[in-house]
């Protein structure tokens, strides 16, 4: 089973970024746009899990969740990342940055407590929009379009979720949920 630890979207904010994936259409010729019900913050992409390691995840959200306590964040402008010719297309996160690494941080010690390595790159919150993006509009020119607005996160809980195909389409779902006690 594919897993990765992440933040929810209420289905306001899934909205607001589906209708600014609808305007980035508009502006490439193809690509493959996340499904609203699959947009989300991802915290740690863990990848291949044993049901044995599904439980040591689980104790570590457990864990971490002890230590914190609830925040906001919002959304951000655009970005890309390049891959040749071809972009991964997001919007970044905004406001309490140092307690989303916080909880970044949090996150990874229980991880690794409970037998997982460190990762190894920095954290770099973003919510995936669209992979494979091939854009015919500059970006600057997509944002001036959209009227970008703050949407609100609340980040209160942390969801172990479950990658997998269902009729041959991508389906993210929570597996484990577990609130912030604090």
């Amino acid at each position: 089973m594919r897993v990765f630890i992440a933040i929810e979207l209420s289905e306001d904010v899934k909205e607001y970024l589906s209708s600014i994936q609808e305007t980035a259409k508009k502006h490439s010729c193809g690509g493959k746009f996340s499904a609203k019900e699959n947009l989300h913050l991802t915290v740690r992409f863990i990848g291949v899990a044993s049901e044995e390691m599904l439980k040591r995840i689980q104790k570590a959200i457990l864990e971490a969740v002890k230590e914190l306590k609830p925040f906001e964040l919002q959304t951000a402008g655009l970005g890309v990342f390049q891959r040749k010719n071809k972009v991964i297309l997001w919007t970044g996160v905004k406001g309490n940055a140092d307690k989303l690494q916080e909880l970044y941080n949090v996150m990874e010690e229980h991880l690794g407590l409970n037998g997982f390595p460190k990762e190894e790159k920095d954290y770099n919150p973003h919510l995936t929009l669209g992979r494979e993006i091939l854009l015919n509009s500059a970006l600057g020119e997509i944002e001036r379009e959209l009227k970008l607005e703050d949407r609100a996160i609340i980040v209160n809980k942390l969801s172990l979720m479950e990658s997998c195909r269902v009729n041959g389409r991508l389906v993210y779902r929570p597996i484990f949920v577990a609130n912030f006690s604090k």
